[in-house]
């Protein structure tokens, strides 16, 4: 098994994003490691606060990277780690978009998949984890028998002078009921897939300023 972490810390940014890239990381394991891992877990804590939109995002990991990981059961990524949304302009000079999404690499050998679902990211990974569950149903993926999604709620606490208990349990129920509809989303794609689904969340408490 292989297991990475990033806590999201440095000395200088309390959210500072990982210096090593999800496919940076993938080089660095053998390919005789690639051939007989079983067990893989990236979990970069890849939010991307509202004050960090416009640095350079991590290099997701290619599908030509992880094919080469051909004993893989058991997989737990977070979304840097396999979404990219490029924009770029064609020769007519129109914008196309471009997407890549975990099915489109996911080793067949996988039976156990697990997504770790960062706070800003939700909105737009829905999307993804809903054409994930057509492609089970479909039967791309006959050896995958069970998907979870891990799904924190992550709550800035507001500073002692400022503390207003209405306001913060307006914004607690606000983010409960967001998540319930993603959870909803979330079986009714598998919900034909035969696959026993997971959908986990809890409350994390950060401190504010």
């Amino acid at each position: 098994m292989f297991k990475f972490v990033s806590d999201g810390y440095s000395c200088w940014h309390s959210q500072a994003r990982s210096q090593v890239s999800p496919t940076q990381l993938i080089e660095f394991l053998s390919p005789r490691t690639q051939k007989t891992l079983q067990r893989l877990s990236l979990n970069f804590d890849g939010r991307v606060e509202p004050g960090q939109r416009n640095l350079p995002k991590p290099k997701p990991i290619t599908p030509q990277q992880i094919k080469h990981f051909t004993n893989l059961t058991i997989f737990k990524v977070d979304s840097s780690c396999f979404y990219s949304h490029v924009l770029y302009h064609n020769k007519d000079e129109l914008i196309v978009e471009q997407e890549t999404y975990v099915v489109d690499f996911l080793p067949q050998t996988v039976q156990t998949l697990t997504i770790f679902f960062d706070r800003w990211a939700r909105y737009e990974l829905l999307h993804f984890i809903t054409y994930l569950g057509q492609r089970v149903v479909s039967g791309d993926l006959p050896k995958l028998k069970r998907v979870q999604i891990d799904a924190p709620i992550r709550h800035t606490m507001p500073g002692s002078n400022s503390w207003d208990d209405d306001w913060d349990n307006e914004q607690l129920a606000r983010l409960s009921a967001e998540m319930n509809m993603r959870r909803e989303a979330f079986q009714k794609a598998f919900v034909a897939s035969g696959v026993e689904m997971w959908f986990k969340t809890w409350y994390i408490w950060e401190e504010g300023w």
